[in-house]
């Protein structure tokens, strides 16, 4: 799942030089992780929880008034996962959310919290919902401390002009941040806030076939380091087809134009640049799904990407599903 870039150009593989690939083809080195023959005592701690109301279940909607009726038409969905280890000093310890946490004692810890609020979701004319995902992660490795966090708040909106014609709009803004505590690792930390706008119409015609086209306005900034900024202007096209009902033809073309007048040969510019360049990026793809009889599916996929000024890069997948 890394890739490798020779950011000091000395022909060395060094572990400050990996990062998580954005593209198939760059997917050429996996992470292994080395046990010792050190022992330690550890305590666990593990919290977990779903959520769903949903008042439209209670309600007779024969009967209802303007506020059961109002009501009826919300729906709030939360869940959350926390998993934390570290060294045992006695104590154990029942609160997950208890910030009696050292880092000299810690070895590993995991969080995900998802909420989302939504308004007339059922709804065949118009609607809103508005999600917001928390991801942290902090581990022990060789080197020190390594944390990652992930805030994503978003807002979606849609509104079916016609049984044809629909609009959507996508906002979206956020913060995504990685922490090391060694100095050899400081050119890897990055505390980037994002922030994203993107309408989109969509036509669909019977349940056969379906384009659409949207544009996608992205600012983020580093808050840390060289302070980078970046902006991009993206335009894409999706048209789907089912062929005889039993198979299905997808194509996507994005162009993106980026501005981002730093270096590129660092970690944040690999995250900034979601592995793109700066200048004109080009990205499309096809993919072709078909049923083989009654238990088979095969799908065919090809990707192409033209980075700024770099070389065209060809990718192409084939797989054959068994149906059980």
């Amino acid at each position: 799942e890394y890739a490798w870039f020779d950011y000091n150009n000395d022909g060395i593989q060094q572990l400050n030089e990996f990062e998580i690939a954005q593209f198939p083809d760059q997917k050429k080195f996996i992470r292994i992780y080395t046990p010792t023959n050190e022992f330690v005592k550890a305590s666990y701690n593990s919290f977990n929880y779903s959520f769903l109301f949903s008042p439209r279940n209670a309600i007779d909607m024969k009967t209802a008034n303007r506020w059961q009726r109002f009501a009826a038409r919300l729906s709030l969905q939360s869940s959350m996962q926390l998993n934390r280890k570290q060294l045992f000093d006695g104590v154990t310890q029942f609160n997950p959310f208890s910030k009696h946490l050292n880092d000299t004692t810690l070895i590993s810890l995991t969080s995900t919290w998802v909420n989302s609020f939504a308004y007339r979701s059922t709804s065949t004319v118009w609607g809103f919902d508005i999600s917001n995902t928390r991801n942290r992660g902090k581990i022990l490795l060789t080197y020190g401390l390594e944390g990652r966090e992930q805030s994503d708040w978003k807002l979606r909106t849609r509104w079916n002009i016609t049984r044809k014609l629909s609009v959507e709009t996508i906002e979206r803004t956020g913060r995504n941040s990685l922490e090391t505590a060694s100095s050899q690792f400081e050119n890897r930390n990055y505390a980037i806030v994002f922030s994203s706008a993107e309408p989109r119409l969509t036509f669909t015609h019977n349940s056969n076939f379906s384009a659409s086209g949207g544009y996608r306005y992205t600012t983020r900034s580093n808050r840390e380091g060289e302070r980078e900024q970046y902006r991009s202007h993206a335009v894409d096209t999706r048209v789907k087809y089912n062929m005889l009902q039993n198979a299905v033809v997808e194509a996507k073309f994005t162009y993106n134009t980026i501005s981002y007048p730093y270096a590129t040969n660092s970690t944040v510019s690999y995250v900034m640049l979601d592995g793109l360049q700066p200048g004109r990026n080009l990205l499309w793809s096809l993919d072709l799904t078909k049923r083989l009889g009654r238990n088979l599916e095969m799908s065919v996929q090809y990707e192409g990407r033209k980075p700024g000024d770099t070389r065209i890069i060809h990718i192409g997948r084939a797989g054959l599903r068994a149906i059980l």
